[in-house]
């Protein structure tokens, strides 16, 4: 499970949730600030907003042409935001954090071979480069984005993240949230997650 704790504590009177969440997914941490657990992504930027404009296109155009012009609307309306990553100021226009090791490689991952790796799958788009929308456009249409100078990838167990400028727009699973907060820190809770499967495991994989 991964976790995302704010250092700074925004309570309600009621003694509930912080922002009202009924399921116990957003909650107090231990270090006395907000917490919100998410099971297979968080995000900010424009990263919710792609994968809807994207979602909204792919059955009719398919997968990818979808991608290429969900981005270019995004790229279009969006702007870009500056943060803090583990001490390392940058711009960027999306950051994704996967709750463990996906596939494939780009900004668009569709399956994981693991939950328990202890990893977070983090991918930045960049937006300091020279010529950065133009590179990104490109990379997504020859397939090349894995490469490419505007995509950043790491494994971490942690990440500090602090936005400087900008609207965050914290994703959770992807909801969006309307967060006053603007440090996290990201990290994965081990042992979470309970997992079930029919006993008959053979006849399970077919």
């Amino acid at each position: 499970m991964g976790r995302a704790s704010s250092p700074e504590r925004r309570g309600r009177p009621d003694g509930g949730a912080p922002d009202g969440s009924p399921d116990g997914s957003a909650g107090v941490s231990p270090s006395g600030g907000e917490q919100q657990l998410f099971l297979n992504t968080f995000s900010i930027g424009v990263y919710s907003e792609l994968v809807h404009a994207r979602e909204r296109l792919e059955k009719r155009i398919g997968k990818w042409p979808a991608l290429a012009v969900g981005l270019a609307k995004v790229l279009t309306t969006g702007s870009p935001i500056s943060v803090v990553t583990n001490g390392r100021p940058r711009s960027i226009w999306l950051l994704f954090a996967g709750n463990g090791i996906s596939h494939p490689a780009g900004f668009a991952p569709t399956y994981r071979t693991q939950l328990d790796d202890g990893l977070l799958d983090v991918r930045a788009v960049e937006a300091g480069t020279p010529l950065a929308r133009t590179r990104l456009l490109l990379a997504v249409l020859t397939g090349t984005l894995h490469s490419s100078r505007v995509l950043t990838t790491a494994q971490v167990r942690r990440l500090d993240l602090e936005v400087l400028r900008g609207e965050p727009h914290f994703a959770y699973d992807g909801e969006v949230t309307h967060a006053t907060y603007r440090r996290l820190v990201l990290d994965k809770i081990p042992k979470a997650v309970t997992l079930y499967r029919p006993a008959d495991q053979d006849q399970w994989l077919r």
